[in-house]
């Protein structure tokens, strides 16, 4: 009986002490999440465009520009959010949507609008059917590399921002073109190029 109740408490002091002698792992730190994963500009353009057509069936795209946020730098023609505007022939309305990765500097992550306003039509610049936008922007920007002039400058200016904007203008002969800037706007740039949004071929350097 002794033996038995020895042998009892022999083996709860092996149980406790295997307990006790195993030290706690240290707690793995956490990783910060992976930042969201930059859009290209297509893509951002349908994202505004379906919730535009909620608007007003007959939407054209009048406007878009590339958005970088301080927290989230745009690479490789792809960007945390884009701005885009579009028009409603019927309505004489244009109506400016954003699409953004993220919550930032006043955009709010997803699909935001803004209040329609009355549309004023310029001679320079006009409305186009969404289907026209067949070349993403960073293959606009391959494209605008292209061109020896603009990839001797983007060589020389290696750490500068981009900036797209894709609008048809008399610029580009009133056909959807994107313009890819080296600097963060047109006022603050080193050159540009035009690249054709249909077809994706280089149409023209400017400064």
């Amino acid at each position: 009986m002794k033996r038995t109740l020895f042998s009892v408490i022999l083996a709860a002091g092996l149980v406790l002490g295997g307990c006790s002698s195993t030290t706690p792992s240290a707690k793995k730190t956490k990783e910060p999440p992976p930042p969201p994963e930059l859009v290209g500009g297509q893509s951002a353009a349908y994202l505004m465009f379906q919730a535009a057509r909620q608007w007003a069936p007959d939407v054209q795209l009048y406007f878009m520009e590339s958005i970088d946020f301080d927290s989230l730098r745009g690479k490789e023609g792809k960007f945390a959010a884009w701005r885009a505007s579009f028009v409603s022939p019927s309505r004489g309305r244009i109506k400016t949507y954003a699409y953004s990765v993220m919550d930032a500097q006043g955009i709010r992550s997803g699909v935001s609008h803004e209040p329609d306003q009355a549309f004023v039509k310029r001679a320079q610049q006009t409305p186009f059917y969404i289907q026209a936008i067949k070349t993403d922007s960073p293959d606009a920007l391959i494209a605008a590399l292209g061109d020896k002039q603009i990839k001797d400058m983007a060589d020389k200016n290696p750490d500068s921002p981009l900036y797209f904007q894709l609008e048809a203008t008399a610029q580009s002969q009133l056909a959807p073109a994107w313009r890819v800037v080296w600097g963060p706007s047109i006022a603050q740039s080193t050159g540009s190029a035009f690249v054709l949004a249909d077809s994706g071929k280089f149409l023209k350097r400017l400064r």
